[in-house]
């Protein structure tokens, strides 16, 4: 056998014989340990390499040759071909196979066979990653080069195609080009490397970085890598002279062109020829690849300038004519090119720009030294832009020359204007340039200039349709004007006047047929800045004053008299437009400057009160009424809705003004109100479909007008909601609810809609300062109910008699006759109580209802539509007819498929009504039907878990509000004879419903009984009402009791049976005669202890029965002085052992999960969401077991409870930080339980030692804290033992002595308060430990007075230094808490303040810190306004000596600050006699 396989050798190289069986044999030999061959592997490996190299002379066809590849990828994937055989040797391969394997890839036959190229790229890959095959690439940057070009090709090619990339293509795509980016930074000659970059590697990385731009992706990282190793190798340091020798003689400015320039030259001719789509690589069609290189040419710039190739910046100005000359665009002509660009080179113009403003290239000065060649050019690209048709990028590039300097668009300003503005079609990079430049004005203090540059550029446009300006342009020109000084702002103003009188007015006089769509332009200006004058300041001097109103007089002579006249005489809907704005804007300015009250105040409120018709006159009185309504009846008989609106903003005027009028001694004008009123409520539609608007009055058309007039219906409501009339408030309940019958789809937040009309109206304050409002919607709700529920003709009689009483019931409480906002009188109780009796009855039937799914769909949206309302701010009668309501919905729906959703939304709004508290329901309902009926529909509700949540939420309020009303809880002891029968029936119905009941009955009278200021009446009654149930149920779960058995399986026993009996123990006092309930809780002790535990133990234990095991072991732990007989010390042993073991469990299977101020109230509000989930219902169990742990360590022993303590403190050590903070922060809130319990002496004195260590370990967290400085253990953990400590130094020095007091100062100076969301929390942390310091611990301040003040001095820095005007900008959020921080700063200074005599001598430094901080920064006004009281407070402490030792000391720019404070404080604050 052995000789067999010596001749291996000889038949490989055989001329003779096909080569696919030579292939076989060769790897058969490779993979045979008994093939004989010397040097066996390098053998092999030169075999299948040379049949690759030398193709032709081996005769090898391309079948043959993907066998060869095939064997030889076979070979490579091999551990052996990359390891040292045993002889110590390595494989070779010769350099030509790199070659081979480059030009197999950038072969398009290759290309088209996937076979062969994976199996190339495998080869590649293999040897790439092979410590010992990878030197045949990487020594040679010529095969590097090669292999990446060829890489990428592959990759463009898939990408442009929409072929998936492999992902062994893309790992050696990223191992390639690491190693090439060493290999190109090597290298001794970086000519070369540009010559080989330029002829292979710059249009693929190009075409590699334009087709992933787009994506957000790895290979975009990759592209983005290999752009930047390309632009480093063309520009290196060697290149720099080549590139401005290069540049100064294609610019006619050098010699002619050196041979050692060609490189550069060839650069620039490739980059050339892919622009012309001449390039002989044809990675995508010309089109794309001419797309990708002009994206790339800023780029390209941005390299050239940033690697300094640049040596001064007229180099970077001859480059960036020289890219334009490559698109197409000649700047250094004197008459340059006359063809219009396209977007792409406008966008190349643009983004060159870009480059020269970041890298400050245009320098004015020495441009204009060196004769303005640069200004030239930009000025030449101006023009060449202007000629291009509208696009984004003719208003970018105009950004970028704006940026550069304004006068380059000075010239041209008009032209410019004229085709930002005056376009059709808006674009926000328009908006976005207009912004800036008037902003640029506004700084310049050339806005006067601005406006009449404006105004020639309306004048020469041919305006069709005036559209507005746009939105961001209008707000920055509103500061802007509102930033202008006095002067300029009269004289604007006179001239916008002068303009309308002497230009408009006279073209629209003649007989030119001039229709006036400019003057519409005009007037939008007029009112965009008369809008934002600031006319009426503090500031305002007499002479402005006497000339704004000269202005306004002139203004009705010269302008709007004759313009209103020519309205009456020519049928313009534009001059009527433009009209009515300057009208409502000079409405504006006359209700601001007060002008009415100088023109005979008293005559005007007789003339208010007896006008006869709505019309502008009784504001406008500058023409006569009679023309005022002839211009109505003008404006109603026109189809354009923009002046319909203008005049509905005018009689909006009027009613402001009539508003305004009203006085104690003025005449009654309630009747013009509701004139005003009627005018401007619109009639609601029947589908109350408006269309979309944008909020300008321009944009309004026929499809939304009526939206328009909802919204000036709605920002009007504030003011009128005590004048509405009941015609009113009844067109906005039926507009309310049509809208939400409606299919009316929300718009975006810019834009209005009806939806959003209603849902301001819906949340704005309104309706709970107008009950009339949300009272009537209800009634509009419940008629909508009655009308959706009203029984067909054809139905079965039982279908049809239950509907009817439906039906008729929310009739009647949707019945528009009665007052329901009066208080309740005989007749409208009468009322109530046959409707209530109506629904007793109805509760008492089992309704059978198949409703459909459209009117299960409205009913949802009407539901909808009472969840938005204010509930609580109710009456009495609505919230009991809403209750009633909700009621008969859920009985109705019980019967019915599909309801489930709407169900739950009916409970949790039926839940949340019954909370308000407001009505006496249960004094008209009948209380066991109620009960009863919720009972079945809890037993309904078991089939869907969330539902059910929020029905046991119901039951549990609807217990709570039966307790807590009195004269009610009588009908309680019916209930309980219901639950007797019941539990005699125990084995035919469920038995749930009515145990929950019990329970949550019973807890809240337990809850009851403990209030001391209870009458006696009162708790007779409770406690009869306690004692009927406990009787009940205690036997029930006595006889479910199987304590007599060896097994506790208590299964059969509803949870809330558990909660019973806990209620039922806290009761029990066991004193010397034992009752025989008490004997049975005695009996039934030691089954419910077990089932507790065993529970507890339980891995897939319910979140349910977690909590009620864990409920029932804290009652039992509080109980334990009557329990010492049932509840041993071995008990609370096995008790601690399971709680711990638990904690550890929760622990370790969450994240993090946080502690809960009052576990009761998230538990009601998951019941609320139906939140299911176990990451909701986790923090909830774990806050009980941490309360139930605080429970029982006390009512151990004292040996006990030392051993419990001493574990308790062991688990706050700096040990646990690495493994989570949650184990800390759980420990540090059983600590803070501990604490409100009431401790024996022994106990006391184990815990006031255990304080002391407590008190160092929370120390040395907070160093480990500082040390790290990790944001995120702030607020999760250092905020916790800040929490911790201040609970314990509430105790005072019978817990903490003075020298553990003084720890929690440094633990404060430890807190990081410079995180950028945790400095809130920590800020409030730490006040609360100072707080507590200095009222419970006073004499202990006094004695480290420095300390604290340097604590304080943290807070008083952190305040100011995020309260950096250019921090926060308009974040109100972030304002708010701030001012939040500042307050409690302020309260801390005002607590200072009162020990004087001790901090008087130290108050200056605190002075001193806050002067030294607020001189660096700018404050926040708000923030400002709150922290300079608490300042004023502290100098009250400073005498005489500290004043003048500040006056002294401080530095010049500080005094300065320290003089004003404290001359403000000397004028405002300090007390003095006279004050």
């Amino acid at each position: 056998m052995a000789a067999l396989y010596a001749g291996l050798y000889l038949r490989l190289k055989a001329r003779d014989g096909p080569i696919r069986d030579k292939v076989k044999l060769a790897l058969f030999a490779w993979r045979s340990e008994r093939a004989f061959i010397p040097n066996k592997e390098q053998v092999l490996i030169d075999f299948l390499c040379g049949l690759l190299v030398n193709k032709k002379k081996n005769k090898v066809s391309d079948e043959d040759s993907e066998l060869v590849l095939k064997c030889l990828s076979d070979i490579l994937h091999t551990k052996k071909a990359h390891e040292p055989s045993k002889y110590g040797k390595t494989i070779i391969i010769k350099p030509s196979i790199c070659q081979v394997l480059i030009s197999a890839l950038t072969d398009p036959n290759t290309y088209t066979d996937q076979a062969v190229l994976n199996l190339v790229i495998s080869c590649c890959y293999c040897i790439i990653h092979s410590q010992c095959l990878s030197y045949v690439f990487t020594t040679k940057y010529e095969h590097m080069c090669g292999l990446l070009s060829a890489l990428v090709q592959i990759v463009v090619r898939r990408v442009t195609t929409g072929r998936q990339l492999p992902t062994q293509l893309l790992e050696l795509l990223e191992k390639v080009i690491h190693i090439y980016k060493g290999s190109q930074r090597a290298h001794p000659n970086q000519k070369q490397v540009l010559q080989m970059v330029t002829s292979k590697l710059l249009v693929p990385t190009v075409m590699f970085w334009g087709c992933t731009r787009s994506s957000n992706s790895d290979l975009q990282q990759l592209a983005k890598t290999l752009i930047n190793i390309i632009q480093n190798g063309i520009f290196d340091k060697d290149h720099q002279v080549s590139f401005n020798m290069y540049l100064s003689t294609v610019c006619g400015e050098g010699e002619s062109m050196a041979f050692f320039l060609k490189t550069i030259e060839n650069l620039f001719s490739t980059i050339a020829s892919v622009l012309d789509g001449k390039h002989s690589l044809k990675l995508a069609t010309d089109r794309i690849m001419k797309m990708f290189a002009m994206d790339y040419l800023p780029y390209f710039f941005n390299g050239f300038i940033h690697h300094k190739c640049n040596s001064d910046n007229i180099t970077a100005h001859r480059l960036f004519l020289y890219i334009c000359s490559l698109i197409g665009v000649k700047l250094d002509d004197s008459d340059p090119c006359e063809q219009t660009l396209e977007a792409g080179q406008i966008g190349v113009i643009t983004g060159l720009l870009r480059m020269v403003h970041e890298a400050d290239i245009y320098h004015v000065a020495n441009d204009n030294a060196a004769g303005g060649q640069q200004l030239q050019a930009y000025r030449t690209v101006l023009d060449v832009t202007l000629r291009t048709s509208r696009c984004p990028e003719v208003y970018s590039c105009f950004h970028q020359l704006l940026h550069l300097n304004h006068m380059i668009l000075e010239p041209r300003i008009v032209e410019v204007l004229k085709l930002c503005l005056m376009s059709p079609i808006k674009s926000d990079e328009a908006d976005e340039f207009l912004a800036e430049l008037i902003l640029t004005y506004g700084k310049l203090r050339q806005f006067p200039k601005w406006i009449d540059k404006v105004l020639v550029t309306v004048e020469q446009a041919h305006i069709t349709s005036w559209s507005g300006f746009p939105p961001r342009f209008s707000q920055r020109f509103s500061e802007v004007v509102q930033a202008l000084p006095q002067g300029a702002t009269v004289d604007v103003w006179g001239r916008l006047i002068k303009v309308i009188s002497t230009k408009y007015l006279p073209l629209l006089m003649s007989d030119s047929g001039y229709k006036g769509d400019n003057l519409v332009c005009v007037a939008d200006l007029v009112q965009l800045y008369l809008m934002n004058v600031r006319i009426v300041d503090y500031a305002t001097t007499d002479l402005t004053s006497s000339k704004v109103n000269q202005l306004m007089v002139t203004m009705e002579t010269d302008a709007l008299v004759p313009l209103l006249d020519l309205c009456l005489q020519k049928k313009n809907s534009s001059l009527l437009l433009g009209t009515l704005l300057l009208c409502g804007v000079w409405g504006e300015l006359d209700l601001m400057l007060g002008n009415y009250k100088q023109r005979e105040s008293s005559h005007q409120h007789k003339s208010l009160a007896e006008v006869d018709r709505v019309s502008p006159v009784i504001l406008d009185s500058y023409w006569s009424a009679d023309k005022w309504v002839k211009l109505q009846k003008a404006i109603n008989k026109s189809a354009d809705k923009r002046t319909k609106y203008c005049w509905d903003q005018l009689i909006h005027q009027v009613l402001r003004l009539a508003l305004l009028s009203v006085t104690t001694t003025s005449p009654d004008i309630s009747s013009l109100l509701t004139k005003v009123l009627d005018t401007l409520f619109p009639v609601v539609e029947d589908d109350n479909v408006g269309g979309i608007w944008d909020g300008t009055v321009f944009s309004i058309t026929e499809q939304n007008y009526n939206t328009a007039r909802w919204s000036l219906v709605e920002t009007m409501l504030p003011l009128v909601s005590q004048c509405l009339g009941e015609s009113h408030v009844e067109l906005i309940a039926q507009f309310i609810v049509k809208l939400y019958l409606g299919d009316v789809a929300s718009s975006e937040r810019s834009k209005v809609s009806m939806k959003t009309i209603g849902d301001k109206i819906l949340e704005g304050f309104v309706l709970k300062q107008k009950q009339e409002i949300p009272s009537c919607i209800l009634t509009a709700v419940w008629k909508s109910l009655s009308s959706l529920l009203q029984p067909p003709t054809k139905v079965g009689k039982k279908t049809k008699s239950d509907l009817s009483v439906v039906h008729q019931v929310l009739s009647d409480l949707g019945d528009s006759c009665q007052v329901w906002t009066q208080d309740m009188d005989s007749e409208k109780l009468e009322f109530l109580q046959r409707v209530t009796t109506a629904v007793d009855s109805l509760l008492r039937s089992d309704i059978n209802v198949k409703l459909s799914p459209s009117v299960v769909c409205s009913v949802r949206k009407m539901i909808e539509l009472l969840s938005s309302l204010p509930i609580e701010v109710l009456n009495s009668s609505d919230q009991h007819r809403c209750i009633l309501g909700l009621t008969v919905i859920l009985h109705t729906l019980r019967s019915s498929v599909n309801t489930t959703q709407v169900m739950e939304k009916c409970a949790g709004l039926l839940s949340v009504t019954m909370e308000a508290g407001h009505t006496p329901v249960f004094q008209m309902l009948d209380v066991v039907t109620y009960l009863d009926w919720l009972d079945k529909l809890y037993c309904h509700s078991q089939t869907d878990a969330s539902l059910e949540m929020r029905v046991r939420l119901v039951l549990e309020v609807t217990c709570r509000t039966l307790v807590q009303d009195y004269r009610a809880l009588s009908k309680l002891s019916g209930y309980t004879n219901k639950i007797r029968e019941k539990i005699a029936d125990r084995n035919e119905i469920s038995l749930d419903g009515c145990v929950i009941i019990s329970s949550c009955c019973l807890n809240q009278l337990e809850k009851l009984l403990n209030k001391s200021f209870l009458p006696v009446g009162v708790r007779e009654t409770c406690e009869t009402c306690l004692m009927q149930l406990i009787t009940v149920t205690i036997k029930f779960v006595t006889n479910t009791d199987q304590s007599q058995t060896a097994t506790y399986d208590l299964s059969n026993l509803p949870l809330a049976a558990v909660s019973c009996y806990a209620t039922t123990l806290k009761c029990c006092s066991f004193g010397e005669e034992i009752t025989e309930i008490e004997k049975m809780v005695q009996d039934s002790f030691q089954t419910m202890l077990k089932w507790s535990l065993n529970v507890l133990q339980q891995e897939d234990a319910s979140e349910s029965s977690q909590s009620e095991a864990l409920n029932l072991l804290s009652v039992i732990c509080h109980s334990h002085t009557v329990l010492t007989d049932m509840f041993t010390s071995h008990h609370k042993a096995e008790v601690w052992d399971l709680l711990m073991a638990k904690f550890r469990r929760m622990l370790s299977s969450q994240s993090s999960v946080a502690s809960l101020p009052d576990w009761r109230v998230q538990r009601r509000v998951l019941l609320y969401n139906g939140q299911l989930s176990d990451q909701h219902w986790t923090p909830v169990i774990l806050t009980q077991l941490q309360e139930t742990v605080a429970a029982l360590v006390p009512s151990c022993e004292t040996d006990q409870f030392q051993t419990m303590i001493n574990s308790l403190l062991n688990r706050t050590g700096v040990q646990y930080v690495e493994a989570g903070t949650q184990q800390l922060t759980s420990t540090l809130y059983i600590w803070q339980q501990l604490l409100n319990f009431d401790l024996s002496a022994d106990q006391t004195t184990i815990l006031v030692h255990a304080v002391k260590n407590l008190v160092l370990n929370c120390l040395a967290l907070m160093q480990h804290i500082h040390g790290i400085n990790e944001e995120k253990l702030v607020s999760s953990l250092a905020v916790p033992i800040l929490t911790t400590l201040v609970r314990m130094l509430d105790f005072g020095p019978k817990l903490m002595s003075s020298h553990t007091a003084v720890l929690t100062l440094h633990c404060c100076q430890f807190t990081p308060l410079d995180g950028s969301t945790s400095f809130v929390p920590a800020f409030h942390a730490v006040y609360d430990v100072l707080n507590a310091l200095l009222v419970h611990h006073t004499n202990t301040v006094y004695g480290v007075i420095p300390s604290f003040l340097s604590s304080t001095k943290r807070l008083l820095k952190v305040v100011v230094n995020n309260g950096d005007q250019e921090k926060l900008g308009q974040d109100e959020e972030r304002i708010s808490q701030l001012v939040g921080c500042a307050l409690l700063f302020d309260r801390l200074c005002q607590l200072i303040s009162t020990h004087k005599r001790d901090f008087n001598k130290v108050a200056g430094y605190l002075v001193s810190d806050y002067v030294c901080e607020v001189q660096k920064v700018t404050l926040h006004p708000e923030v400002k306004k709150t922290l300079v009281p608490a300042m004023y407070k502290i100098l009250d402490l400073c005498d005489k000596f500290s004043i003048s030792q500040l006056h002294t000391v401080l530095q010049t720019g500080v005094k300065e600050v320290f003089k004003i404070l404290y001359d403000d404080y000397m004028k405002y604050f300090r007390y003095s006699e006279k004050t």
